[in-house]
């Protein structure tokens, strides 16, 4: 490993992207939602007109620039969230949300489905925190971890 340069192990792979991914203190708002979208990355640098790093813009930044109301957040998390990722068990998880923080209710077969709902949840914009308090029924996570008596 000592010996290895960074392009012998680099991924340049990636056809709806090229050159460093950047956005710059011009660009809309959303522009750079779209493009943190697009690369599915959680921040981007910011560049001023010669191209020197001015700062670092992060989704955090973005949800708080770009308010949705408490419905049209909900409506998208109950409507579109839950039934993509638990499919026909949505109907077991019931969805709160007040002040852009929504909470999960209810039961759902697997761990790691209750952990992959609160992380899609948290990528719908205008969503400021989660609080999961869903149960899971199996944990194949770390299954035997703690084992019964």
């Amino acid at each position: 490993m000592v010996g290895l340069m960074v392009s012998q192990v680099m991924r340049n792979d990636t056809p709806a992207l090229s050159g460093p991914i950047s956005v710059s203190t011009r660009d809309t708002v959303s522009t750079a939602a779209r493009l943190l979208e697009v690369a599915d990355i959680q921040q981007v640098p910011v560049l001023d007109e010669e191209g020197h790093l001015v700062g670092v813009v992060t989704r955090r930044d973005l949800r708080a620039a770009l308010p949705r109301s408490d419905a049209e957040i909900h409506r998208e998390v109950t409507d579109d969230v839950v039934p993509a990722v638990l499919g026909r068990h949505a109907a077991d998880v019931k969805v709160d949300v007040h002040n852009r923080t929504v909470t999960l209710y209810g039961g759902v077969d697997e761990r790691s489905a209750c952990e992959r709902l609160a992380r899609s949840v948290e990528r719908v914009e205008g969503v400021e925190s989660v609080v999961n308090v869903l149960s899971y029924r199996h944990d194949g996570i770390a299954p035997g971890r703690y084992p019964l008596p």
